[in-house]
């Protein structure tokens, strides 16, 4: 039931507030009566006693909560405290739609000691995970500062909404502002925050453009390699690859779209790269970057699916492969115009959509064979039976980044780091865990995002 009070839009309520009903939902359940003094039951549910006073005031004042004194001999007097039965009605009202990683989620509601520490250690080494006393032996990094509750709800609401590789696509930031009550503000600074902190590995702002069926809602990519998530050890293998030289690297797609568009305003008879005509029209006139920021990230996925479901047809020179599927994901993603206003006769040959759909279908295609090639020359790794993920690039293509998950549980997993070094074989670095990575490699290829400034 716990889940529930995570899925629910509950107006002007604090995030502190809401995070100790989903706590006590989550320990005591919704009809059991529970006698504790605020101190006892405080420590049960590892938040301060202050905020036990004042969540439970606001509860019991709202309707929410029952709350009764009882009085018990000397000492502290208990409150007898029970969810009130209209508001677990209203919860079993509420879609709980699947999670999962709720051993994650319960992890963040149940311990208190959630690490608050940058990934600032030059070496890459993971600190020593010890088990705490009173933690019933439980591992637990030794902590240099707590994550705040406002920031835990955060993280525990874009973890309840994220995929089997973390990535959270279904939530704006006015339906997060009414799930957590942080207003835009806050909201802002502790996205920021839990990127810095390597919670969030990067993400990709929203964006309206009628060139889209829909808005497009933000897309966060959680790190669920974060020791603090996964203390015992990481979810997803990582595998990256870096070119020898940056000379090597090619640009990203979206700064090729908006160089294509560029050329087709100023010279649409002669613009350089290979865009088809009707393609560079219809995006000419949307010069937002975040319109082609959404667009590299579609081509992402549609190599991330080539990559996942075709790895074997994949990097044979010459041959293309066709997959009816992607062609139709593609069309769906984007609307069309009935008639685009030019009067050139190139665009004669082909419908838009036909020639749209073909474009972002090749280039994805070409992405995905890049990606093959450049990782198959690591062997031992049962790549066919993997599924991938292309994280965001902040550097272009020199470096390759890949999050596999096995499809079996007991496939492999690992953190590969494939260098070039102008040799047929190229070095490669192998880590226990993907927080072992130097830093700077870890920002270079997008698994974590540079702190600004």
């Amino acid at each position: 039931m716990y889940l529930r009070v995570l899925a629910m839009e509950l107006d002007d309520v604090k995030p502190e507030v809401k995070f100790f009903l989903a706590a006590f939902v989550r320990r005591f359940g919704c009809t059991d009566v529970v006698a504790r003094t605020v101190k006892d039951l405080a420590k049960v549910l590892g938040v301060p006693d202050q905020l036990v006073s004042r969540a439970t005031a606001d509860l019991v004042c709202r309707g929410w909560l029952e709350s009764l004194a009882v009085a018990e001999g000397r000492g502290r007097p208990k409150s007898r405290f029970v969810i009130h039965a209209a508001f677990a009605d209203k919860l079993r009202c509420v879609n709980e739609s699947s999670v999962k990683y709720e051993s994650m989620i319960g992890h963040l509601i149940s311990d208190p000691d959630i690490q608050a520490q940058l990934p600032d250690n030059p070496s890459g080494a993971v600190k020593q995970i010890q088990p705490v006393a009173g933690s019933g032996g439980a591992p637990r990094l030794q902590s240099r500062g707590r994550l705040s509750i406002p920031g835990r709800l955060l993280l525990i609401t874009l973890l309840s909404r994220a995929d089997a590789f973390g990535v959270v696509r279904d939530v704006g930031n006015a339906q997060l502002r009414r799930l957590t009550g942080l207003d835009d503000a806050s909201l802002k600074h502790r996205l920021q925050r839990l990127t810095s902190l390597g919670f969030i590995r990067s993400y990709v702002g929203g964006v309206s453009s009628s060139i889209f069926p829909a808005k497009i809602k933000s897309t966060y990519f959680l790190n669920l390699n974060h020791p603090m998530l996964a203390p015992l050890g990481d979810v997803h293998a990582v595998l990256v690859h870096q070119a020898l030289h940056l000379a090597d690297s090619h640009e990203l797609h979206m700064n090729i779209f908006i160089e294509n568009v560029r050329a087709a305003e100023k010279q649409p008879a002669g613009y350089a790269r290979a865009t088809p005509l009707q393609v560079a029209t219809f995006f000419k006139s949307w010069r937002h970057l975040a319109v082609f920021q959404v667009l590299q990230l579609k081509l992402n996925a549609y190599a991330s699916y080539l990559l996942s479901h075709h790895w074997p047809d994949l990097g044979i020179r010459g041959k293309r492969i066709e997959v009816p599927y992607l062609n139709d994901w593609i069309d769906r993603d984007f609307r069309f115009p009935q008639e685009l206003s030019t009067s050139d006769e190139r665009m004669n040959d082909k419908s838009l959509r036909d020639a749209a759909v073909d474009y972002f279908y090749g280039l994805a295609f070409e992405l995905a064979d890049q990606f093959k090639t450049r990782f198959a020359q690591v062997s031992g790794i049962p790549f066919g039976d993997m599924d991938f993920i292309i994280l965001p690039l902040p550097k272009g293509y020199f470096h390759l980044s890949l999050l596999a998950f096995p499809r079996s549980v007991s496939g492999w997993r690992g953190s590969r780091l494939i260098k070039e070094n102008g040799i047929q074989i190229p070095d490669v670095l192998s880590s226990s865990r993907e927080a072992c990575m130097s830093l700077e490699d870890r920002y270079d290829c997008g698994l974590l995002t540079r702190p600004k400034g």
